[in-house]
């Protein structure tokens, strides 16, 4: 399992122990803004298919509100956790980020290279045709 798998993993079950979700359902809906079978699946499958960065980040950013909902309402031992597991989960990203390969694909000719290169050869075909 890759960091970012364990850190879903994690705080799908803190978030479960303190009663914030019901189900892995639930929390594919409401803090990885997926389909309801998404965190599921990834358990299904081991996890062999890492989360998007983007579904990780915006579980730590739902993470982050619940945390600051919790400490206003005095639960000061649940929003601990969170913020401890947000600590984590915020590394997990970044590592993420900093180690992910580049798109390695070509990118394609820009049209204003294009249209350079087709207008250098007309003014070569006119050159020639003067000469």
């Amino acid at each position: 399992m890759n960091t970012l798998s364990m850190a879903v993993n994690e705080a799908y079950n803190i978030l479960s122990d303190i009663g914030e979700v019901m189900s892995q359902n639930q929390f594919s809906r409401q803090f990885m803004r997926k389909s309801d079978r998404y965190l599921s699946w990834m358990r299904a499958n081991e996890f062999q298919h890492e989360p998007s960065i983007e579904a990780v980040l915006t579980v730590y950013l739902n993470l982050v509100e619940t945390c600051k909902r919790l400490a206003a309402d005095g639960n000061s031992t649940a929003a601990d956790r969170l913020e401890t597991l947000g600590d984590r989960l915020w590394m997990a990203i970044m590592e993420a980020v900093l180690t992910s390969e580049p798109n390695r694909r070509p990118k394609p000719a820009s049209p204003i290279q294009h249209d350079a290169q087709h207008e250098d050869t007309l003014i070569g075909e006119r050159w020639s045709e003067n000469i």
